[in-house]
């Protein structure tokens, strides 16, 4: 699936409202996407209509566990890994790309979309070398931005200005008050349908909500939080890379403008600014961090730490899963990047500070 797919299962209404109230630019190559997005609601309209009829009651009278765990940090911290590695825990449940795909009807469209999307996902990312298929776990912000019609995503669909996207956003959220409350039902909703599809307590993974631990804790008061960080030095220009690729395959104007070093070096500090400052909102016993580099040498070891800094139960059967896991993906490769003159100098005249706290300054004066 090469094109349009951040919206691919959006209900019609919300799409059509979308094109109304933003700019979209009418060439063939764009009217392409905007009829596959069409038609694709159209059959995600009839899905969530059974699993309204089927199921509403039963996920509306349900009561989901108060204690989400949700994943934090910018874009390419390894935040996948981590979210890949907790969905293995028999006690968690992580939303797959399925779900995220389909909000309003993951329940009754699996087995209908199950052969499509298989021949439509590709057996990796397009952006990295990470497994890709509709099970895997997927960051609900796609979810989000289908059922609420608000996303700083929007921003790369509909770009303005020849600007980075993520730039036209301040807070993260909704400004107005009844697309705030929108957004809050339309996610409580989302939540507590995964919570009861699985009935286990979910694990969320979603960078924009580093943006957002503040509005979370007011939802979810025992929510649990972790913070996944890695050397700036190897996120930015992945980030750069990633947007790159993203944004060409879903943008439906003709405004979009990828990336630079400098504009995803401003983002990067000011969420990591953000969760500093938000951090400690979050009850004692409820946040902790994982360094990616750690992660990455002993994963067992990382997140043992973890779940015993937030109070979750690491048995010993999880560990065998996990240790399984990674020899299976032994011959795994991350992607290499090398920076251009100047662009090095950059990423650290943006994020020394952060650099600096997360004692990474001895590694890039090598």
């Amino acid at each position: 699936m090469k094109s349009a797919y951040l919206l691919a299962g959006i209900q019609p209404r919300v799409f059509l409202r979308l094109i109304r109230h933003h700019k979209f630019t009418w060439f063939p190559r764009y009217i392409f996407r905007f009829l596959f997005v069409l038609q694709n609601s159209i059959w995600a309209t009839l899905f969530a209509w059974r699993d309204r009829t089927k199921y509403g009651k039963k996920v509306a009278a349900y009561t989901m566990p108060k204690d989400p765990v949700f994943i934090i940090g910018h874009w390419r911290t390894g935040s996948t890994f981590l979210h890949q590695l907790m969905s293995l825990d028999k006690n968690l449940a992580a939303p797959s790309l399925f779900q995220t795909a389909q909000p309003n009807g993951f329940k009754s469209g699996y087995n209908y979309f199950r052969p499509l999307m298989k021949l439509a996902l590709g057996k990796t990312r397009p952006f990295d070398k990470m497994k890709n298929s509709m099970d895997e776990p997927q960051e609900d912000e796609f979810a989000l931005v289908r059922l609420t019609g608000f996303s700083p995503m929007l921003g790369l669909v509909f770009p303005k200005k020849f600007s980075f996207f993520l730039k036209e956003y301040f807070l993260f959220l909704p400004e107005t008050a009844d697309e705030m409350l929108n957004w809050e039902t339309q996610t409580r909703k989302f939540y507590t349908k995964l919570a009861w599809n699985s009935q286990k307590q979910l694990v969320l993974k979603n960078p924009f909500h580093s943006f957002r631990i503040q509005k979370l804790l007011e939802m979810y008061p025992k929510a649990k939080f972790i913070h996944i960080y890695r050397n700036p030095v190897d996120v930015v220009p992945s980030t750069v890379r990633m947007w790159s690729i993203v944004g060409s395959q879903n943008t439906m104007n003709r405004y979009w403008k990828n990336p630079e070093i400098s504009d995803v070096s401003e983002i990067l500090n000011s969420l990591l600014d953000r969760v500093e400052q938000d951090k400690h909102l979050i009850p004692q016993g409820a946040y902790t961090e994982i360094r990616f580099e750690d992660l990455e040498q002993d994963a067992v070891a990382a997140l043992k730490k973890a779940y015993t800094d937030i109070g979750l139960e690491f048995s010993e059967d999880y560990e065998q899963v996990i240790r399984k896991y990674l020899e299976e993906i032994t011959d795994y490769e991350k992607n290499n990047y090398s920076l251009r003159d100047g662009e090095k100098e950059i990423i650290l005249q943006h994020l020394k500070p952060h650099i600096i706290r997360q004692h990474y300054l001895q590694d890039e004066n090598n």
